[in-house]
């Protein structure tokens, strides 16, 4: 089972998601409208598995944590600069380079490897944090 966590609204919100497609169309209805801050969307296989966290944006950015413990990884987008993508995760901002930064579609492929299996996705390319 994954269990789909994040921060809205001034509150927590946890789901379960039954699929890699349920997973998009919630990350598609949590896109926000105007100037607010895209939340990141933590999906997690059970309560101490791996954690695949994508922002609910498009480009987007992912990070990828096998457990509680490092290594952390980042997405690698193929955009050099030096600009900055902010999201919302926790109630906090969140600050990444747009290296990070990957398409959505490339997002979604990365959704259902993690869905099929908790090891890192090969959809998409990472750098190590």
């Amino acid at each position: 089972m994954v269990v789909a966590w994040w921060y809205a609204d001034e509150r927590e919100h946890r789901v379960s998601v039954e699929s890699p497609d349920e997973a998009g169309m919630l990350l598609r209805a949590l896109r926000p409208d105007g100037d607010e801050l895209a939340p990141m969307v933590e999906f997690r296989h059970g309560d101490d598995g791996a954690s695949l966290i994508v922002a609910a944006a498009d480009p987007t950015v992912l990070t990828y944590m096998q457990g509680a413990d490092p290594p952390y990884f980042v997405s690698a987008g193929a955009d050099e600069g030096t600009e900055s993508l902010w999201f919302q995760y926790g109630g906090s901002e969140s600050e990444f380079n747009v290296c990070a930064a990957v398409p959505e579609r490339d997002a979604f492929a990365a959704l259902h490897q993690f869905f099929a299996s908790e090891a890192l996705p090969g959809a998409i390319g990472w750098t190590e944090a």
